[in-house]
C-alpha cells in the first residue's frame, strides 16, 4: 500500500510539472476530436461551418480549410473518421460528397488529392486514417455509385512513394458475400496502426442492418489479409 501511494504521488508530481510548462489555449468554434500520436497537432470538425481546422499545438497556430465561397456553394470539409492526423501535420479528409480522397500537408500548406483509378465512382471516396509517419493512408473507394447491387465502398490503402506523394491504392480483401449470401452494402478501412500493419474497419450487410468490425493484417509477404 505504501509503495502504491509513493508511485501515485510521483506520477501526480510529474503530471503537475508537465501541465505547468504551458498556458492553456482556447480555440473558439473548434470541435477537437483527434490529436497526433506525438501530441504536436490536433484536428477539428468545425462547429457547423462546413470547414475543418488543424492546430499546431506546440506553436499555438491554427489553419482552417474551406473558404466562405466554398461553404456558400455547399462544399463541406470532413476529416477522416479514424486517426486522421500524422505527427508532422498531414491530415486526411474529404470534400463535399467524397469525389476525391484528400490529404493536407501543414509543412507545404497545401491540399492534395489522393489517386483514384479509372472506373471509380465520383462519390463516397474517403481517406480515413494515417500512420504517425505518414507512410500509409487507409480509406475506401466507391465503384458503383449508390447501388445495392454491388458493394458501394471497398477498403483500400495508399503507400507513400520516394517523391513524397502517394501511389495508386491497393485494395484490401473482404468477404464478397454477407451472412445472407448477398453482397455487403459497404466495407470500410477507418483506423490504421502506428506501424501500418493493422487496419480496422466496418462491414455492413446487404440490408444495412448488421454492422461488424473487420480487421486487416499484413502478412509475411507484405500483403494485407483478413
Amino acid at each position: 500500500m505504501k509503495k502504491n501511494l509513493l508511485l501515485l504521488a510521483g506520477a501526480l508530481a510529474v503530471g503537475s510539472a508537465a501541465w505547468a510548462l504551458d498556458e492553456p489555449a482556447s480555440y473558439q468554434g473548434l470541435v477537437i476530436n483527434r490529436i497526433s500520436s506525438n501530441g504536436a497537432f490536433a484536428g477539428s470538425i468545425d462547429d457547423g461551418m462546413g470547414t475543418a481546422s488543424i492546430v499546431d499545438i506546440v506553436n499555438g497556430k491554427k489553419r482552417t480549410l474551406g473558404t466562405d465561397d466554398e461553404i456558400a456553394a455547399g462544399y463541406v470539409y470532413s476529416p477522416g473518421m479514424g486517426n486522421y492526423i500524422s505527427d508532422d501535420g498531414v491530415m486526411v479528409l474529404s470534400i463535399d460528397d467524397g469525389e476525391y480522397p484528400y490529404y493536407y500537408s501543414w509543412e507545404e500548406d497545401e491540399l492534395f488529392p489522393l489517386p483514384v483509378k479509372a472506373g471509380d465512382g465520383t462519390i463516397l471516396n474517403y481517406s480515413q486514417g494515417i500512420t504517425p509517419d505518414g507512410s500509409r493512408i487507409c480509406g475506401q473507394i466507391n465503384r458503383c455509385g449508390y447501388s445495392w447491387t454491388e458493394t458501394m465502398q471497398q477498403p483500400v490503402v495508399w503507400y507513400r512513394n520516394s517523391a513524397g506523394g502517394y501511389d495508386d491504392y491497393i485494395e484490401l480483401p473482404y468477404p464478397a458475400l454477407d451472412w445472407t449470401g448477398r453482397n455487403p452494402q459497404y466495407v470500410t478501412a477507418l483506423f490504421i496502426s502506428d506501424d501500418g500493419k493493422t487496419i480496422y474497419g466496418q462491414y455492413l450487410d446487404y440490408a444495412g442492418s448488421v454492422c461488424l468490425p473487420i480487421v486487416y493484417r499484413e502478412n509475411e509477404e507484405g500483403g494485407m489479409g483478413i
